[in-house]
């Protein structure tokens, strides 16, 4: 029974989690067993909180395994509607800047990490970059015309595998290129009249970039 299930307030309970306790009934080698609701959910406004309580209930489990071995306890959050875009979310996410911003906006994640993301736009555009197809992109390093890639060994740890790019970026007079680039999603169309002033990058050819340096005869 997996945890914070969507809870269609078929199980009410105060605050934003809810602990569930439930028993399962029948021979444990049948995966259709139901599973039976114990006693009234127990409600906690964190997160937090919640998962304090449950663990002490696990903890009684194992003190009281005869007693508790088809016991298990869920916690359940609740469902509210994103103010920005209508969908159903949940705050079932650890403590984070983008916890704050869903808190703050009463919004979905996919939401506030857009919110944080063009926020990082505006603040480090040099490293934060965005075409016209408004999809993101975080640069991890930017190389210099003659800075050879990573071995094969090592290109594991980076940005698609260590793939190089050329971009023609607009806060340098040259393109640059990268082998260290990570995707960070589409942004929706809900924020795109935001975004399309952010918009910073281009990619380009390979020949494009080494035209641009000088590197080969134009």
């Amino acid at each position: 029974m997996s945890e914070c299930c969507n809870a269609e307030q078929k199980h009410p309970f105060d605050g934003e989690y809810g602990v569930l306790h439930f028993r399962q009934e029948g021979d444990y080698r049948d995966l259709g067993r139901e599973w039976i609701l114990v006693e009234e959910p127990k409600g906690f406004k964190t997160r937090e909180e919640a998962e304090k309580y449950r663990d002490q209930m696990f903890n009684l489990k194992r003190a009281n395994w005869k007693k508790y071995e088809n016991h298990t306890w869920s916690i359940w959050a609740r469902k509210h509607t994103c103010s920005i875009c209508g969908d159903d979310f949940q705050y079932n996410y650890s403590k984070s800047y983008t916890l704050d911003i869903m808190k703050d906006k009463h919004c979905c994640f996919t939401c506030a990490f857009f919110i944080e993301r063009i926020e990082k736009q505006i603040e480090a555009p040099q490293v934060y970059i965005l075409s016209a197809d408004y999809e993101c992109h975080y640069l991890g390093n930017i190389l210099t015309p003659g800075e050879k890639g990573p071995s094969e060994r090592d290109k594991g740890f980076l940005g698609y595998g260590g793939r190089t790019f050329y971009i023609k970026h607009d806060l340098y007079e040259l393109p640059v290129k990268t082998n260290n680039m990570w995707h960070q999603g589409t942004i929706p169309e809900h924020f795109r009249d935001e975004a399309k002033p952010l918009i910073n990058a281009k990619f380009i050819t390979k020949q494009e970039y080494e035209e641009a340096h000088g590197l080969v005869p134009a």
